[in-house]
């Protein structure tokens, strides 16, 4: 079907479903630490509350950074402005900033949407943009989106809204499935050679994690051990990610 990919496999589907599963960060973590995956990659490492679950079942993980991604944030095709400042940015979101002309753009009220909480680009978006910080508590609530592909929806629908994403899902999974502009930050616009360099502001690291008393001789920990590698880092960069 035009406009979509996927993976193949030699393997059956049904196979292949039980070995690879798909979830949002925080379930992730959660799979590794309760024993029902053997390893994992997410955009994040574990947050105060997953450290805690963890030490209460007495499991440590290993998380390993292995390539570089970085939170992007997003407008209405439509809307003039180029670039925010992290300032700009940060005060939009703690709402001290509610319209447009005041960076530059139309006399219309900005509509900044968020993620749900435990989502791995909300927990990016708290640690980079509003470190020790968070949203007002009277953040309207239709304005936090469960979904990413739903948050970039929203956006593409609403000429006023701003929301954020991170690199590699808008560009190599979402790809032109979405009509949204990227912005710069502080004049550096987002892309391979920015994030390598980390010249752009939120540029963030992508994790491989295992659990500490994973068998050495199993597949799952020789995958972990591979993507460490040079011919793993060649791989992390034909995936779209940048190799760390």
């Amino acid at each position: 079907m035009d406009g979509t990919w996927g993976l193949f496999t030699d393997l059956p589907y049904e196979i292949f479903e039980q070995k690879i599963k798909l979830s949002q960060t925080h379930n992730a973590i959660i799979n590794l630490i309760n024993d029902e995956v053997d390893i994992i990659l997410s955009a994040r490492k574990m947050s105060a509350e997953e450290k805690g679950y963890a030490a209460e079942v007495a499991v440590n993980l290993i998380e390993t950074p292995i390539a570089l991604d970085a939170l992007i944030f997003v407008e209405h095709p439509d809307n003039r402005i180029k670039s925010l400042t992290s300032s700009q940015i940060q005060d939009i979101y703690k709402g001290k900033i509610k319209k447009w002309k005041d960076v530059g753009g139309n006399d219309t009220p900005i509509t900044p949407y968020v993620r749900n909480q435990n989502s791995g680009s909300q927990e990016i978006f708290e640690t980079l943009v509003l470190p020790n910080e968070q949203i007002p508590e009277d953040f309207p609530e239709d304005q936090t989106i469960t979904g990413m592909m739903l948050l970039l929806s929203r956006v593409q629908s609403d000429i006023n809204g701003l929301g954020y994403t991170v690199f590699y899902y808008k560009e190599n999974i979402i790809r032109d499935l979405c009509d949204v502009r990227t912005l710069s930050v502080n004049g550096i616009y987002p892309d391979k050679n920015t994030i390598k360099s980390r010249k752009y502001p939120y540029t963030s690291e992508v994790y491989v994690s295992i659990r500490s008393d994973l068998d050495k001789s199993s597949m799952a920990y020789k995958i972990y051990e591979l993507l460490q590698t040079s011919a793993g880092k060649r791989m992390i960069n034909e995936s779209g990610y940048v190799a760390n």
